[in-house]
């Protein structure tokens, strides 16, 4: 009885930490691995999402099924396997806490390789994580080529909406009294983000310099990319980018 009382509590303090995985390309010359290491003293539960762009599961190499256990200090590696060429496949990890106060234990890299002629380039996938309406505003002069990595990880419908900009602002009409600054958008987009899927948006178009996006989801993940070789058109995690969150709009 005692025994069975533990076990119920040790499952009730479950917890799931969430991993996101952005931007996985794959092409006739390019590839994406995923490398999945136990840095902690206990074995380790978790279960994987790998999808495509449009938001549907695919397979991962080296692997059957979703569900993955790493002994303390194992790794392991994967590829997932999309017969189409793509920018914007990602991977949700989900590591398993068995204890409220316990910590995550799993380190999650990616890589990217790329050849042109007989040169392999090389880009590094970075973890982000997701949440709620999170959003991204500032001047993009700089950031030639660059685009927004934008992952749905919900099970419901997300909008993102778009202004490109010279950078001057002007009283926000649905303010009383304009007192709030708004950008006056050159161009404004406004995009549908089904469940489950990935869309890129480059932060440049006609010359602007300020560029804005802004979610409108429970489980958004965003991650900014600078091209890092354009004879590839393979792209970096820029990591020094950070993103607001805040009430939906």
């Amino acid at each position: 009885m005692w025994l069975a009382l533990l076990l119920s509590l040790a499952v009730s303090q479950a917890r799931y930490a969430d991993s996101v995985v952005p931007a996985l390309t794959y092409s006739r010359a390019c590839s994406t691995t995923v490398e999945i290491r136990n840095m902690g003293d206990r074995p380790v539960d978790a279960l994987l999402e790998p999808h495509r762009e449009s938001g549907s599961l695919v397979e991962l190499t080296e692997q059957s099924g979703m569900a993955l256990q790493l002994a303390p200090g194992a790794q392991k590696s994967f590829t997932l396997k999309i017969p189409e060429a793509t920018e914007s496949a990602w991977l949700l990890v989900r590591e398993i806490v068995p204890l409220a106060q316990a910590s995550p234990v799993l380190a999650i890299e990616g890589k990217t390789n790329c050849t042109a002629g007989n040169q392999l380039h090389t880009a590094m996938r970075e973890v982000t994580h997701a949440s709620a309406n999170p959003w991204f505003d500032g001047d993009v002069g700089e950031m030639p080529g660059a685009r927004l990595a934008v992952v749905n990880t919900s099970g419901v419908a997300a909008i993102a909406t778009g202004c490109y900009s010279g950078g001057i602002l002007i009283a926000n009409p649905n303010v009383p009294g304009g007192a709030a600054l708004v950008p006056l958008c050159s161009h404004v987009f406004r995009q549908q983000i089904p469940p489950y899927s990935a869309r890129q948006y480059p932060v440049e178009r006609e010359g602007n310099s300020h560029f804005s996006l802004h979610t409108s989801g429970r489980g958004i993940a965003l991650q900014l990319l600078r091209l890092l070789d354009a004879g590839t058109q393979l792209y970096q995690v820029d990591s020094s980018i950070s993103f607001g969150s805040g009430p939906e709009r």
